[in-house]
């Protein structure tokens, strides 16, 4: 018995002094092992949130024509022919960011209805509708305050309405014609981002619209045709574009 006794003794010290040599390799994250005094444990750094990148936007701006001009003919009858007045243009769209600095979009464009020409007895007006594939080159990408270049090219929806006989108030005759043709625009401006994906726009932009517009009516004794060409449209627009997703 004694004997027994001895021999589970001893085996129990030697698996004692295994299992401590054994703990004292042990590696730890921190350095050293779990029987050093050095082990302090190890603080787990948090996860850092990456921020998300938004590729597609909208946008909306409003614009003023600080200049123009119009190749508008005065082919016959009595009247006067005006430059387009200086007028407003409303703008929505929406784009996408190609690279950290290209960028396109899809803009369309309502420019106000300007009176052209006038006698006492008839009024010739016009109004333009436009849609435009937009391409953008940023400066400065990654930064708050980009400066940017761009062009774009499109179609304009051209609507003529002429009204005579404008004396005869309610019994008026009104026409009103459509033509479609080219667009194209250049433009220089920045954008600021004053909030996330919240931006300012504030641009230069050139407007070149073709057109091939005819309008032929009676105006007192004989008849007046004008004819409408390339309409050129300097203009100053400013807006808002928000990254959605």
């Amino acid at each position: 018995m004694r004997m027994i006794r001895s021999a589970i003794f001893g085996a129990a010290l030697v698996a004692g002094t295994f299992g401590a040599a054994e703990a004292s390799s042990i590696w730890v994250p921190a350095g050293g092992s779990l029987k050093d005094d050095s082990f302090r444990g190890t603080l787990i750094p948090q996860a850092v949130a990456i921020p998300e990148t938004k590729t597609w936007y909208l946008r909306g701006d409003v614009g003023w024509t600080v200049g123009n001009s119009a190749d508008i003919e005065l082919r016959s009858g009595p009247g006067q022919v005006w430059k387009p007045s200086s007028n407003y243009v409303l703008s929505f769209g929406a784009g996408k960011y190609l690279t950290p600095s290209w960028r396109g979009e899809l803009l369309f464009d309502y420019r106000d209805r300007d009176k052209i020409f006038q006698t006492s007895t008839d009024i010739l007006s016009l109004a333009s509708y436009s849609g435009l594939v937009n391409v953008y080159y940023d400066f400065l990408a990654g930064s708050h305050f980009r400066p940017y270049l761009g062009a774009g090219l499109g179609m304009s929806l051209h609507q003529l309405e002429r009204k005579t006989d404008i004396t005869n108030i309610g019994n008026e005759s009104k026409r009103i014609d459509n033509n479609y043709a080219l667009a194209a625009t250049v433009m220089a401006g920045f954008a600021y981002e004053f909030d996330t994906g919240l931006w300012l726009d504030a641009n230069y932009r050139y407007m070149w619209q073709d057109a091939d517009i005819r309008a032929t009516a009676a105006d007192g004794c004989c008849l007046s045709t004008i004819e409408i060409g390339s309409r050129h449209d300097h203009e100053l627009r400013v807006g808002m574009r928000y990254d959605i997703w």
